[in-house]
């Protein structure tokens, strides 16, 4: 964690891959169980206003249900991919999930989830996809640790199996605009095609 709140992550079987030419590193979770655990950090227990800006390449499909990205629970908040598209859930599951458009199998997408006084949003690729009138006015701070790679446990494994790789993981208590959204898609879509070299990173920074 580069963002000095101390949010460091304990590895559980994520290794960092070379993209080549110059583009830096991004972390792999390659096995459909790993995952990594930051901890439970005061500065991660979001509660009235957050955001949540990943960028994600799926490399396999979740069989069944939804593999968790990034977050601490469904009954706080996470990122989770279906196969198809990315929910961004507040405060639970009933209601309380917005989502992206369709993703594209083995391509890099960027993905910022906000939530602001009921307003919860999700963007893909640098445009707002999905629109939300919370239940809710603020995040259920209710503790728990946050992961990337969120590991739904089902009788001590991780389900479903799913493998990508991650990069730029970022986490802040506020909103992004969608002029910053839109400029961050750029800066990293550079990035991926050769053109801006710069190392991978992964941030939690409020």
């Amino acid at each position: 964690d580069w963002s000095g709140n101390g949010n460091d992550g304990e590895n559980h079987g994520a290794e960092y891959v070379d993209l080549g030419e110059g583009r830096g590193f991004v972390l792999r979770f390659g096995n459909g169980e790993a995952y990594v655990d930051c901890g439970d950090g005061p500065s991660l227990d979001l509660s009235s206003a957050a955001t949540i800006e990943m960028w994600v390449y799926a490399e396999t499909t979740p069989y069944w249900g939804e593999a968790g990205l990034v977050g601490k629970r469904y009954s706080s908040y996470v990122l989770a991919y279906n196969g198809f598209t990315c929910g961004w859930y507040v405060n639970g599951t009933g209601g309380c999930v917005v989502r992206s458009a369709p993703l594209m199998p083995r391509t890099w997408s960027h993905i910022v989830a906000t939530f602001e006084g009921r307003d919860q949003k999700i963007y893909t690729d640098g445009q707002l996809s999905g629109t939300l009138e919370s239940k809710h006015d603020n995040i259920n701070t209710d503790g728990g640790n946050f992961f990337l790679r969120y590991p739904v446990l089902y009788r001590n494994e991780v389900k479903p199996p799913f493998k990508c790789m991650m990069d730029d993981v970022r986490v802040y208590n506020r909103v992004l605009t969608p002029e910053e959204v839109l400029s961050h898609y750029e800066e990293g879509r550079y990035k991926r095609e050769g053109t801006a070299p710069a190392p991978g990173q992964m941030a939690l920074t409020p």
